[in-house]
């Protein structure tokens, strides 16, 4: 096994395995083209067992077994950026076991304390700390930005811990029936399965928190793994394991891999998955991504456990009597441009990428947020809100709804419509039109700034009391900093207020103080939001015991002012990198629509001049590199040019 090449070159192509939404048996389209990887030992050490590999990022985590009799477990990391790795527990005598990834953070089961306890290690600081440690054994932890969750082995139940909170204490899940078999974390969303019922459980982290039943099955779900609206798991069915998706939002359960032989140990990113299943010589990983050939990935030694960040791919290799962890990076990275003909289909096709259609399991989750394309005030503060309500946000005229947006309106089935702004804005001929088949709910005020500020009241009554405490401000004359701020402040739950360069309006000020505002976040320098503007903010924020001043993200253009916006997201961990959206900042339409779709799963929206890179996104996509799992870009080559696209995917790993 160790004397095999440490770089191999090789893609199988297989017309044996189904395509996702394909027909059993069916050979795939010869016009297809294959996805070659390169494949590397992480770690291949003659006498340690290293296993159980999980990747997020720049960072690859796995178990260790050390030494010949395996009498101490440590967990390893290995940073792809710097090609540092480090232990963690090695030679302590304790086992240090189950290791999971989330941006900087590694969460792990240690025995040290004489049961199994959770415990997090963060790769910046180079320290480590409890999660949970009682008397009962802690197992099983799984992370996803600040949430952690783990399983209580003495009892069965399922916990989790919110480090987005103020002071995060550990909670557990009261729908978590005791016999949880399988769980996994993802955007605020923990989904789990139950033995007993056959099922799919799920209880939203955020506010509004919702617990409950997704689906049951007549056969076991195994192999749980969440991405986004995905969840794929392995069924036994008839006479062998089989892999399938179940869609959180339309509740479809389709075939990922149905052949007569047994496929299993699946995992998902965005639209891609892997699973195990027989090969010549042994298990072998299989690759499936959209508009390419299935790849099969193998030796003739055993391939197991494989998971996935953007195109790269860890699993463990096993030959009967040693384990190591390999690394695939694809040929091909993971880009897409999202377009239609018009700013109307272009809002639409965002919401097709990430909105499934009818009604969903859980009705209120089931609404639209339609904001005018016609002008940018009224919609800048709308992206919070499509989160509070997980929906899409449409794009409408004001006296005529586009084919685009009702054709999408219908493919949705919502049931609730939330227009923003006056008739001015969105005429009352459009809403009766669209009160004629559904719910519909007005947010509008006098002007932009009520409007805003209206908005922010409705999250509260949507999320509850407790969860809006922060306040993200930006200027109400301009768009730039409004649209960068959309996806970081719908992920941590806070409203975008609207405020004038030199002054607080009256009903801004007023809503702060009723939702009483404890952390502010100022988008722009000083010449967008002035500093005795941000003076009043501050005044107003301490009046509410909030602990600090607020903080300025700013740069001297708005695209330096949309990196420091995302880069306070990612510090806070309210945003990953699994997606990065690209939009051009010079019009509002494709950044509001596109930045609220990945507000809903978590992702922030860089902007960038349409005819080139600008600076302050290549310097970004430089720093995160390994981070960034796909890149979307939303409107055409009119808006945002193949130029700039293909600059963009010329800078990421």
């Amino acid at each position: 096994m160790k004397n095999q090449a440490l770089r191999r070159l090789f893609v199988i192509v297989t017309a044996g395995v189904m395509l996702l939404g394909g027909t059993p048996g069916a050979a795939l389209p010869p016009s297809l083209p294959a996805i070659t990887f390169s494949t590397t030992d992480v770690a291949a050490s003659e006498t340690d067992w290293e296993w159980n590999a999980r990747i997020d990022g720049k960072l690859i985590v796995w178990e260790s077994w050390i030494g010949p009799g395996h009498t101490d477990y440590a967990v390893y990391v290995r940073n792809l950026d710097t090609g540092v790795t480090r232990s963690i527990g090695a030679g302590d005598g304790f086992r240090q076991s189950n290791p999971d990834v989330s941006g900087n953070l590694v969460v792990y089961q240690d025995n040290s304390s004489g049961n199994w306890n959770i415990r997090m290690y963060n790769w910046l600081t180079d320290t480590s700390g409890n999660v949970a440690a009682t008397a009962n054994s802690e197992i099983e932890p799984r992370i996803d930005g600040n949430v952690v969750v783990w399983k209580d082995a003495s009892t069965g139940f399922l916990w989790y811990r919110d480090y987005s909170e103020p002071m995060p204490t550990s909670r557990q899940i009261v729908s978590a029936l005791a016999n949880s078999a399988g769980h996994d974390v993802d955007n605020g969303r923990i989904i789990w399965s139950n033995p007993d019922f056959k099922d799919f459980r799920t209880a939203m982290v955020q506010p509004p928190l919702i617990t409950g039943q997704l689906a049951a099955f007549g056969y076991q779900p195994r192999d749980l793994r969440v991405h986004g609206d995905r969840i794929v798991s392995s069924f036994f069915i008839s006479t062998s394991d089989n892999v399938l998706n179940f869609d959180f939002r339309s509740r479809t359960l389709s075939t990922v891999a149905g052949s007569a032989t047994d496929e299993a140990q699946p995992t998902v990113f965005h639209d891609t998955f892997a699973w195990v299943a027989p090969g010549t010589g042994g298990d072998d990983v299989t690759y499936s991504r959209p508009g390419y050939l299935v790849s099969v990935l193998g030796s003739s030694e055993q391939e197991q456990r494989p998971e996935l960040y953007g195109r790269r791919m860890v699993w463990d290799r096993n030959n009967a009597t040693d384990w190591d962890v390999i690394l695939a990076t694809g040929t091909t990275k993971l880009q897409t441009r999202t377009a239609g003909a018009n700013r109307y289909a272009t809002a639409a096709a965002a919401s097709r990428e990430y909105f499934g259609s009818g009604p969903s399991v859980y009705g209120e989750l089931d609404n639209v947020i339609l904001c005018t394309g016609e002008n940018f005030p009224d919609a800048l503060s709308a992206a919070p809100l499509a989160r509070a309500v997980q929906s899409p946000l449409l794009l409408t005229r004001r006296d005529s709804i586009p084919t685009e947006t009702l054709a999408e309106i219908t493919r949705l089935a919502p049931t609730k419509i939330y227009i923003i702004g006056g008739p001015l804005t969105i005429s009352t001929a459009v809403e009766n039109q669209l009160k004629a088949t559904y719910t519909v709910e007005r947010i509008a005020g006098v002007d932009r700034y009520e409007t805003s500020a209206k908005i922010a009241l409705r999250m509260e009554d949507i999320v509850g009391d407790d969860g809006v405490y922060r306040g993200f401000f930006a200027r109400g004359d301009n768009f730039p900093d409004a649209l960068a701020l959309g996806p970081v402040a719908a992920t941590a739950q806070g409203p975008i207020l609207l405020v004038k360069s030199n002054s607080v309006p009256a009903q801004i000020s007023a809503a702060v103080t009723t939702l009483n505002i404890k952390y502010g976040y100022i988008a722009g320098d000083t010449t967008s939001v002035s500093a005795s503007t941000a003076s009043a903010i501050n005044a107003l924020i301490a009046a509410n015991g909030g602990p600090m001043a607020s903080l300025r993200l700013a740069g001297p253009n708005r695209y330096e002012t949309a990196r420091a916006v995302i880069d306070e997201g990612i510090k806070n961990r309210w945003i990953d990198l699994d997606t990065l959206g690209i939009a051009t900042g010079t019009s509002f339409p494709d950044a509001l629509s596109g930045g609220a779709a990945l507000g809903y799963c978590g992702s922030p929206i860089m902007l960038t001049s349409g005819t080139s890179l600008s600076g302050a996104t290549s310097a970004f996509l430089s720093a995160h590199e390994y981070e960034i799992g796909r890149v979307e870009v939303f409107g055409g080559t009119s808006t945002v040019s193949s130029t700039v696209y293909n600059a963009v995917a010329a800078k990421i790993k």
